[in-house]
Parts: C-alpha cells; sequence; structure tokens
C-alpha cells in the first residue's frame, strides 16, 4: 500500500500519493454551506483541470440538495467518508472558523 501525504495549507487540506502523478484537482468540500455557493464552489467547477467530485454536510438533506443543483456526482453526512473518498485529491473546509477547529 502507497503511504499517502496530508498537507493543510490555510484552509485546503491536500491528500496526495507520492507514486501518483496528478493530471487535475479533483476537489472534496466539507461543509457545503453559504460560502461554497456563492464564493468558492462555482471557481473549482470552472477552473482548468478542476471539478468537484464530492461535498459533504452534516445535514444530509442540504448536502443531497447542493450535489444536485451543482451536478456533483456524491454527497456525505460523514467527513470522513469525504476524506476517505479515493477520487478526491484535494479537499476545501469551508466550515466557520470555529467549527473547524473543534
Amino acid at each position: 500500500m502507497n503511504e499517502l501525504n496530508y498537507q493543510l495549507k490555510g484552509r485546503i487540506f491536500f491528500i496526495f500519493d507520492q507514486n501518483i502523478r496528478m493530471n487535475s484537482i479533483k476537489w472534496g468540500i466539507i461543509g457545503c454551506g453559504n460560502v461554497s455557493e456563492v464564493k468558492s464552489g462555482s471557481g473549482f467547477q470552472l477552473a482548468k483541470n478542476s471539478s468537484i467530485v464530492s461535498v459533504m454536510r452534516r445535514n444530509a438533506p442540504l448536502a443531497r440538495d447542493y450535489a444536485n443543483r451543482h451536478n456533483v456526482p456524491k454527497w456525505y453526512s460523514d467527513a470522513g467518508l469525504l476524506v476517505h473518498d479515493p477520487e478526491v485529491n484535494a479537499i476545501y473546509i469551508a466550515t466557520p472558523l470555529l467549527v473547524t477547529i473543534r
């Protein structure tokens, strides 16, 4: 099994395997709420070689709704499942700072 490396740069959490060359960024968003709705989410979809492949929100119906409206193939209500999603190679943490610290 290859060892995964984790890096936290601000509020963006990169998960990468040094043996795999990354041709595109496949985002997972933790906390798909107001910030990712109007500020950052669309940028990830519009950027070259970038796409959102999964989103997470504790409220499952709202996570599903966000995924459906933004054509995101997968949604979760558990952050651990998104972090371990093999398709995700970068994670944007869009939760309020106090929630992120806990």
